[in-house]
C-alpha cells in the first residue's frame, strides 16, 4: 500500500508538471507562426473542417472551411477544390499590381501579407495553396487516452536523462491511439516501422511489441537518445524521428547551419516537403497543448494509469491456460497485452517462453502473489517449444486466394502472417508462412494421434510440445524413422519432467514504470531471411492497412513498416481515411521518406501532406523505408561521388553501376589490391546507370543487411567506451562479441576513426541476441506440392 500511494503520488506530480522554463528544446522565434498555426490546428478545428492557407507562410490562413459532416468524399474534395481555386483566382488578380478598386474579399486577402508583399510572391502563393485537416477533436481524445500511459513514458525519459516534453511525441503521431495503423505499415503510439522498430523491440508475426506502449515508449526512447547522440541539438533529434537521422545530417550540412530555423528556412532537398518542415513546430505545439491542456479544452477527464505487473513466462503456454490461471477476461488480458498477434489469440501459436505477461495489478489484502497465479498453470499446458510454422512455396499461376482456398484459411490471414500489402503482388518461388492447420492446432490437446503421410516423428514432437526423444521413449520406439501411416502414437504429458524456474515477476504501475572489403564484422550477415518493409506514415485508427490500403486512415500530426494490423476499424475510421486524401488530388506525388506520415509524409503527396496531416514520424535516409536510425549518408554527391560504408566492396559498387571492378580502379587511379577505406569518398562512372538507381540498388543492399542483422540482435541501450592503444574501427568492434562495424559506425557517425587517440568516447551500442519465432518454433515444415499426398 505504501508503494501504492508513492507511485500514485508521482502520477500526480508527473499529471501536473509543466515544461521547465530552462527545457533543452529550442524554441526559435522564426518557427513561432508556425507553432501558432499547429496549435490552431490542435485546439480550435476539428476534423469536420479545415484550414486553407499557403504551404510556406503558415500565419497566412484564408479561410476556415467546414465540412459536412454527412457528406460524401467526393462532396467535401468538391468543398476543398472550390475553396482553393476562389483564392487562386484572387491571388492571381492581386499579383498583376492592382491594389485600387479591390472588393472586400481582395481585400481581405491582400491584408493577410505584408504590406510589401510583390506581385511575384502573391503570384506564387496563388499556387502553394493548402488545406490541412482540424485535428482538435482527436487531439482532445489524444488527452483523455494518454492518461493510462503518460506517466510510465515519462518516468522512462527520467530514468534515461531525456526532456520530459518528448512524452507529447505521441500526440503528433497517433493521437495516442494504441492501436493506431498507417496504410504504409506505422504501427502503435509511437508509429514505428517494422525495420526500425525491431532495432529495439520483438516485432514478428507472433509478438509486436511496437504495439504495446509500455514496450515502444521505451523503444521511442532509445531511438531519441540515439538521435540526440548524433545531431546533439534536440531539435533536429526531434526532426529526425520524421526525416530520418540521414536526412537531416544532410539538411545540416548542406544549410551550414544546426539551427532548425535555417534548416526550414533554406535546406529544399528531395524529400525535405511540408511534413519535415513542420515536424518540429508541430511537436512544440503539442507539448504546449499537452502541458496547458486546461486552458484550451478546461477540465480534461484524463485515463487512470494503468496499474499492472508483469511475470516472465519460463515456458510456453497457450493463451487460455492463462486466462483460466490469473483470472483475467481474455479481453482485459488482451488489452494489458497488445504485443501479441492475432495467432496467439486465435489458438495458433502459444505465448512464447521468455514473455513479459502484463496483468493487472493485485493489491487486495490475501490475494495471491503472481508467481503463486503462474503456477496455477496446469503441467499439460507447460511446453518446451512454439507451435512450428508450416510454408508453402508458391507455383506459378498461383493466387493467394487460390492458395488460401487449398488451405482452408482466409486471405486476411495469410496476409496477416507473411506482412504482405497486397493480395495480388506474390511471386513463383515465394514461401508462404501457413497458419498451422486446424488439426495441428489441437494436436496437444489429444492423448493420442494417428500418424498421417508425411509426417515425422520430430514434427509430431514439436506440435505436440514434446521432445522428439521423449515421444519416442512414450511408444516405446527404437527407431525415430519407422513410423507409418495409419500409426497412433500415444501423446502422454506434455509438460516438462521437471518445475520451470518460478517467473520473474515486476510490479510496476504505470506512474512508475579480390578487392578488399571496407570492413564487414562477420555478426552482421546472419542467416535469417529478410522482411519486407514499408515506408512509414501515422495514423489514427486501425484499419488494416495491408489488406485494405484504400480504407487506412491517415491521421493526425507526422507520422513510421508495414505489418497486418488487428481488425478494429470501423466506420469513423473509414471516414477519416477519405478526408487523408483530399489535399492528395491537387498534389503531385512525390516520392516520401520512410517513416513520415501523419501530418505531412503519406505516400501520395508533397511529402505526403493530405487533408488529414500532421507530421510524422521516422523518416530514413532520403527515401528508403527501413533505413531511419542510419546517419550514414548513401547519396551520390553532385560531383559523382560517395562517401564509402562498411559492408562494402568495389565489386558492389561495380555491381550496382552495371560495370567491371576495374573500370572504377581506372577511373580513381587505383591499383588492384588497394583496400577501400570506410568515410573516405570514391568517383564513380554513371555511363550506364543513372545515380537514383544507383542509390537504390545500394540502399536496398543495406536495408538486407540491416533487416537479417536485427531479425537477431536488438538495441537496448548504449555505453561509453575509450579508445586504447592502437585501437582501430576493427578493434573496437570486435570488443563487441555482436557490434558490426556499420553499426557502430552509425553510433558515431562523425568520429575520424583513422585518426583515433587513446581515450577518445566511443559510443557503443549494447545488443541482445532477438527472440526468434522461426527458431522458437523448431523446424519449419514446407507443405507438399501435392496436398493430398501430406
Amino acid at each position: 500500500m505504501k508503494r501504492l500511494a508513492v507511485a500514485l503520488f508521482a502520477w500526480c506530480v508527473l499529471a501536473t508538471a509543466v515544461p521547465a522554463d530552462d527545457s533543452p528544446l529550442p524554441r526559435p522565434a522564426a518557427l513561432q507562426p508556425a507553432v501558432d498555426f499547429w496549435t490552431r490546428v490542435y485546439t480550435e478545428v476539428d476534423t469536420d473542417a479545415g484550414l486553407i492557407h499557403d504551404r510556406d507562410n503558415l500565419a497566412v490562413v484564408y479561410e476556415v472551411v467546414r465540412l459536412d459532416p454527412e457528406g460524401s468524399r467526393r462532396s467535401r474534395v468538391r468543398e476543398v477544390r472550390a475553396s482553393k481555386r476562389h483564392y487562386k483566382q484572387i491571388l492571381l488578380r492581386l499579383s498583376k499590381g492592382r491594389r485600387d478598386g479591390l472588393s472586400a474579399e481582395e481585400q481581405r486577402v491582400l491584408s493577410l501579407w505584408p504590406d510589401d508583399v510583390s506581385n511575384s510572391r502573391l503570384r506564387r502563393a496563388a499556387y502553394n495553396i493548402r488545406f490541412q485537416l482540424g485535428q482538435a477533436d482527436k487531439f482532445r481524445a489524444g488527452l483523455v487516452r494518454s492518461g493510462a500511459w503518460e506517466p510510465h513514458i515519462r518516468r522512462t525519459l527520467l530514468e534515461m536523462g531525456l526532456p520530459e516534453e518528448l512524452a507529447a511525441l505521441p500526440h503528433v503521431e497517433s493521437s495516442f491511439n494504441p492501436d493506431a495503423w498507417s496504410r504504409v505499415g506505422a504501427a502503435g503510439i509511437w508509429q514505428f516501422t517494422r525495420a526500425t522498430g525491431r532495432r529495439y523491440m520483438r516485432v514478428d508475426h507472433v509478438v509486436d511489441e511496437r504495439m504495446d506502449p509500455f514496450a515502444s515508449s521505451v523503444a521511442a526512447a532509445r531511438l531519441l537518445q540515439h538521435n540526440y547522440s548524433v545531431t546533439k541539438d534536440w531539435a533536429l533529434a526531434i526532426t529526425a524521428y520524421n526525416h530520418g537521422l540521414a536526412g537531416i545530417r544532410r539538411a545540416a550540412r548542406r544549410v551550414g547551419s544546426n539551427d532548425i530555423a535555417d534548416i526550414v528556412e533554406r535546406y529544399d532537398g528531395r524529400n525535405w516537403g511540408f511534413a519535415s518542415r513542420n515536424f518540429y513546430a508541430a511537436f512544440l505545439a503539442a507539448v504546449d497543448v499537452d502541458f496547458h491542456s486546461e486552458k484550451h479544452f478546461g477540465d480534461v477527464q484524463r485515463h487512470e494509469p494503468l496499474r499492472t505487473e508483469t511475470v516472465e513466462l519460463p515456458f510456453y503456454a497457450p493463451i487460455d491456460a492463462l486466462e483460466r490461471a490469473f483470472d483475467v477476461r481474455p479481453h482485459r488480458l488482451r488489452e494489458l497485452n497488445r504485443a501479441l498477434r492475432q495467432p496467439i489469440w486465435d489458438g495458433i501459436k502459444r505465448v512464447p517462453r521468455g514473455y513479459e505477461l502484463r496483468i493487472p495489478a493485485r493489491s487486495a489484502p490475501g490475494s495471491p502473489s503472481a508467481e503463486e497465479l503462474l503456477a496455477r498453470v496446469g503441467r499439460e499446458h507447460r511446453y518446451y517449444a512454439q507451435i512450428p510454422d508450416q510454408y508453402h512455396r508458391v507455383r506459378r499461376g498461383e493466387s493467394l486466394s487460390l492458395i488460401a482456398s487449398r488451405y482452408q484459411v482466409s486471405v486476411r490471414e495469410l496476409m496477416a502472417l507473411n506482412n504482405l500489402r497486397n493480395a495480388n503482388l506474390i511471386r513463383a518461388g515465394q514461401r508462404l508462412r501457413l497458419p498451422v492447420p486446424e488439426a495441428d492446432r489441437s494436436l496437444a490437446r489429444h492423448e493420442v494421434y494417428q500418424v498421417r503421410r508425411g509426417d515425422t516423428l520430430s514434427g509430431i514432437a514439436a506440435r505436440a510440445g514434446l521432445s522428439t526423444s521423449r515421444l519416442a521413449a512414450m511408444n516405446g520406439l527404437d527407431d525415430v524413422h519407422s513410423i507409418q501411416p495409419g500409426q497412433e502414437l500415444r501423446l502422454a504429458e506434455s509438460a516438462p519432467p521437471t518445475e520451470p524456474e518460478t517467473g520473474k515477476t515486476r510490479v510496476a504501475t504505470a506512474a512508475t514504470g579480390t578487392d578488399r572489403e571496407a570492413g564487414v564484422s562477420p555478426a552482421a550477415e546472419p542467416e535469417a531471411e529478410p522482411e519486407a518493409d514499408a515506408t512509414p506514415a501515422a495514423a489514427e485508427t486501425a484499419p488494416e492497412p495491408e489488406m485494405a490500403e484504400a480504407d487506412a486512415a491517415d491521421a493526425s500530426p507526422a507520422g513510421a513498416d508495414a505489418d497486418t494490423p488487428p481488425a478494429t476499424a470501423a466506420a469513423a475510421a473509414r471516414a477519416d481515411s477519405q478526408l487523408a486524401r483530399l489535399e492528395a488530388l491537387d498534389t503531385p506525388p512525390v516520392a516520401g521518406s520512410a517513416g513520415e506520415a501523419g501530418a505531412g509524409a503519406r505516400a501520395n503527396g508533397d511529402e505526403a501532406v493530405t487533408a488529414d496531416d500532421s507530421v510524422s514520424t521516422a523518416t530514413v535516409a532520403e527515401g528508403t523505408p527501413s533505413l531511419a536510425a542510419d546517419p550514414s549518408d548513401y547519396a551520390v554527391a553532385d560531383d559523382n561521388t560517395i562517401e564509402i560504408q562498411a559492408a562494402e566492396t568495389l565489386g558492389h559498387y561495380a555491381e550496382w553501376l552495371d560495370l567491371r571492378a576495374s573500370r572504377l580502379r581506372r577511373v580513381n587511379g587505383m591499383r588492384y589490391g588497394t583496400p577501400l577505406v570506410i568515410g573516405h569518398r570514391l568517383k564513380l562512372d554513371f555511363s550506364r546507370v543513372e545515380p537514383a538507381t544507383f542509390e537504390q540498388r545500394r540502399l536496398a543492399y543495406h536495408e538486407q543487411l540491416q533487416a537479417r542483422f536485427f531479425e537477431q540482435f536488438r538495441i537496448t541501450g548504449t555505453e561509453t567506451v575509450l579508445v586504447r592503444k592502437n585501437d582501430s574501427l576493427w578493434t573496437l568492434s570486435r570488443r563487441s562479441d555482436n557490434v558490426p562495424v556499420w553499426l557502430l559506425r552509425q553510433y558515431n557517425p562523425d568520429l575520424d576513426f583513422d585518426a583515433l587517440h587513446p581515450g577518445n568516447p566511443v559510443n557503443m551500442p549494447i545488443l541482445e541476441r532477438q527472440p526468434s519465432a522461426d527458431e522458437e518454433g523448431g523446424d519449419p515444415v514446407e507443405v507438399a506440392e501435392n496436398v493430398n499426398e501430406e
